[in-house]
């Protein structure tokens, strides 16, 4: 017990990690055992190749032939949904307030947050990040359906609305017409997080090369930012006596003179 390795089974629920998206986690359980399972890998070289699951055994010994059942951790599935479907959003976001020049070099999603790397030639001033964000929650507010379906790649090209990101293998593609999730309850679990923050944690420069980083949070994720950053801003107004707009515009003066009785000691300590 305790001992970790990995695991190959002929079928598995389990997504590996691909595509900047983190590999599902979970468990399996045969008779007189449990094991934990930490990550999920596609391996593509080596001897044994496909999805190996990083287990981790908790209660007897798991030997070669075993049959088990594979649970994937729900909740934090749903949560990876959730940010999945917001790089989506985003990416449409960017497009309709940029233009049609903004393209997708990367992104990252995990659990409690993701990243997406497009793109532009400069930064996002604040009123776009606002148009963009504020895009992205509409999206989520109007809980879009996705439809998925399966085609030929040269059938998907002939709708003009075929982009090489789309998940294909040989000649045919899986496309999906909206992008409001992974699944048929991905838009009721995308409502029920209450939102997405796109470009919630600021956006910042790559490289020379003009490529750009937008951070956000999506679902619980961005709640649990929205209860932080207000308690915040409670405790700064309550500190300054002030009403929430009024922090702004009372806090620099507070911070000058704040600045000033720190450094009024420091100066009366250098004259001695």
């Amino acid at each position: 017990m305790g001992e970790e390795d990995l695991v190959f089974l002929d079928v598995s629920p389990f997504y590996a990690e691909s595509g900047g998206q983190v590999g599902d986690t979970g468990t399996l359980s045969w008779e007189g055992g449990r094991a934990s399972v930490l990550d999920c890998l596609q391996m593509v070289d080596g001897p044994i190749r496909g999805r190996a699951h990083r287990a981790r055994v908790e209660l007897g010994t798991l030997r070669r032939g075993e049959t088990v059942t594979a649970e994937v951790d729900p909740e934090r599935r749903a949560a990876i949904a959730r940010h999945h479907s917001a790089t989506h959003l985003l990416h449409r976001a960017l497009r309709e307030t940029l233009g049609e020049t903004v393209v997708q070099r990367g992104s990252f999603v995990g659990p409690d947050h993701a990243t997406f790397d497009f793109s532009f030639p400069r930064g996002l001033t604040s009123e776009e990040t606002q148009i963009v964000e504020r895009r992205v929650n509409a999206a989520v507010r109007d809980n879009l359906v996705r439809n998925v379906r399966e085609m030929p790649v040269a059938e998907a090209q002939a709708t003009g609305r075929w982009r090489s990101s789309e998940r294909s293998t040989g000649s045919w593609c899986a496309w999906s017409t909206s992008a409001a999730g992974r699944g048929s309850s991905a838009a009721a679990l995308m409502s029920a997080g209450a939102g997405t923050s796109g470009g919630d944690g600021g956006r910042r420069d790559l490289d020379r090369q003009g490529t750009r980083r937008i951070e956000m949070l999506a679902g619980a994720a961005a709640v649990r930012r929205w209860e932080e950053s207000e308690g915040l801003l409670r405790e700064a107004a309550r500190a300054l006596r002030a009403r929430f707009d009024e922090v702004p515009d009372r806090w620099p003066g507070c911070w000058s003179r704040t600045a000033s009785c720190s450094a009024g000691p420091a100066r009366a300590g250098a004259m001695r």
